[in-house]
């Protein structure tokens, strides 16, 4: 029934039967594999747009979540003028501490990093009268922090009379940021 031992087919046999015998029969490997079978459904397309929109999402509200300037390191809000903060530094009797941030460069997790500890925190905000600029020519600061690597978000304080005390990479982790803010605290 199925051909002679010569491999040619009987004659009651045309070969188009014989072939679609063997497919079809499981014992003779004609059923294909589950998984490289182009039998098996098409996946709906629905499910790959669904896919890709909730990427899409979580990328647009991962960006718009993110802090791109280093904010959230402090316990008060810093502010983004430096003019307003000398004014309110003579108020307070406290200097200004401006941190130049490069938002394109991703520098907010250097000045998380150097503000970490809880410590950190709480002396920068009894202290100072905290900004944050993102552009390096604001006219307070333009020319002053050059010399600081650019991948480093840097920092300039500076005496509630606009005098400049200090400059410097603002890069420097948790512990070295500590000594950083005590020294700082502690000049005059």
């Amino acid at each position: 029934m199925y051909g002679s031992d010569d491999g040619k087919l009987d004659n009651d046999q045309s070969e188009s039967q014989t072939r679609a015998f063997i497919w079809n029969h499981p014992g003779l490997g004609g059923v294909p594999h589950p998984l490289i079978s182009n039998t098996q459904p098409t996946p709906d397309p629905m499910k790959y747009i669904t896919l890709l929109l909730a990427f899409i999402l979580l990328s647009v509200g991962r960006t718009f979540g993110e802090d791109l300037d280093g904010r959230s390191a402090f316990l008060s809000a810093p502010g983004r003028d430096v003019s307003q903060a000398l004014k309110r530094a003579e108020q307070e009797k406290k200097k200004v501490l401006v941190f130049v941030v490069n938002t394109a460069k991703k520098q907010a997790g250097h000045l998380i990093g150097t503000m970490e500890v809880p410590e950190t925190k709480k002396l920068v905000h009894d202290n100072f009268v905290v900004v944050i600029v993102t552009n390096p020519h604001e006219k307070h600061v333009a020319g002053l922090v050059d010399d600081v690597v650019p991948i480093h978000p840097s920092y300039v304080v500076f005496k509630a009379d606009g005098t400049v005390l200090e400059k410097g990479d603002a890069a420097m982790g948790g512990n070295n940021g500590l000594n950083w803010i005590k020294k700082l605290v502690a000049t005059p």
